[in-house]
C-alpha cells in the first residue's frame, strides 16, 4: 500500500528529526489535493498562474465593477447575493474543470456547489458555500470513500474609500 504525504510537506519536523513524518492513504490524500484546489486564488500557485478557482475572484468581478454578466441570470440580479444559477453553474463547472485536470488519480468526478443564505448574518452577502465531489479512483474503480465535503463560510467585501 502507498502512503503519501500531507500538505502543507512539514519540514520543520524533518529538519529537526523530532518525529516521524505524517503519512497518509490514498484517499486522504486525494482529498487533502481537492482542499488544496478550492482554497487556491488564481495566480497563487507560482509555477501556473492560471492555476486556481475562480470563486476567490467573485468580490472583484461583482463588487468593484457595474456589471458583470455571467453572475447574473433572470432569477436575480445581486448574483451570488441571491439564487444565481448561473455564477452557481460558473463556479461548480470551474471547480469540476480544475480537479479533473489536476488530480488524476480520479476519474468520473461529480461536483456539487450550493450557495446557502446564512441567518441572522451581519451582511446581507454574506453566504455558505458547499461543495462536494463524488468520484471513482483510477487504481481501483471503487468510489472515493467517503467523498469529499467542504463548507466555507464567504463573506466578500467592498472597501469604499472618499
Amino acid at each position: 500500500m502507498r502512503e503519501y504525504y500531507s500538505t502543507p510537506f512539514p519540514f520543520q519536523k524533518l529538519i529537526n528529526k523530532s518525529a516521524a513524518i505524517p503519512k497518509l492513504d490514498l484517499e486522504e490524500s486525494i482529498r487533502m489535493h481537492i482542499r488544496s484546489i478550492v482554497l487556491m486564488r488564481v495566480g497563487e500557485f507560482a509555477y501556473d498562474k492560471k492555476l486556481g478557482f475562480k470563486i476567490w475572484d467573485h468580490e472583484r468581478e461583482v463588487f468593484y465593477h457595474e456589471y458583470s454578466s455571467y453572475f447574473e441570470d433572470k432569477e436575480s440580479t445581486r448574483g451570488l447575493v441571491d439564487k444565481s444559477t448561473v455564477a452557481r453553474k460558473h463556479f461548480k463547472d470551474n471547480l469540476q474543470e480544475l480537479i479533473v485536470k489536476n488530480e488524476l488519480r480520479l476519474s468520473r468526478v461529480q461536483v456539487r456547489f450550493n450557495f446557502e443564505k446564512v441567518d441572522g448574518n451581519m451582511s446581507v452577502y454574506q453566504r455558505k458555500i458547499t461543495i462536494e465531489v463524488e468520484a471513482n479512483l483510477k487504481s481501483t474503480g471503487t468510489a472515493l470513500s467517503p467523498s469529499f465535503k467542504m463548507s466555507i463560510l464567504y463573506t466578500p467585501f467592498k472597501v469604499e474609500t472618499n
